[in-house]
């Protein structure tokens, strides 16, 4: 299965790496590929010195760890994604984030499944008839 991870999810491995989120991203990444959107390195990048604060890592530990962790992810860039795919996913979520749309397209893009911790997110899709979105709970269908 392909599964797209959205930047809560890595966000919480982050400042949590002996966490659950980290179990299961390892656990799934055994049987599954696992994506990002470009997007999730921008946003990654600038919460970088919450991610600091909150990890209680130095700025190489978590600077070492992001790098290791992104690179077990391959990476959908948004010149990949067509504009057909683009426009599909603005129309699902204008309504909720416009800075969803980048990781909806990659979802659509690769046929796939966004792993995700954002309830009003999923519900408005949902709303919408989109029910390609997991919580940490749901994705472990796919152990």
């Amino acid at each position: 299965m392909k599964i797209v991870a959205y930047t809560n999810i890595l966000f919480s491995i982050l400042i949590k790496p002996s966490g659950k989120t980290f179990e299961l991203f390892n656990s799934l990444s055994i049987k599954n590929t696992l994506f990002i959107a470009e997007r999730t390195i921008t946003e990654l990048s600038n919460h970088s010195k919450k991610i600091l604060k909150l990890s209680h890592l130095t700025e190489i530990e978590v600077s070492t760890f992001k790098k290791e962790l992104l690179n077990r992810c391959k990476l959908i860039t948004d010149i990949q994604l067509p504009s057909i795919i683009i426009q599909e996913a603005y129309n699902l979520v204008k309504d909720v984030d416009l800075d969803d749309a980048a990781f909806i397209a990659t979802t659509i893009f690769l046929k796939a499944v966004l792993w995700s911790s954002d309830k009003p997110l999923k519900k408005a899709l949902q709303e919408k008839g989109y029910f390609n979105v997991f919580d940490s709970e749901a994705i472990q269908i796919f152990l």
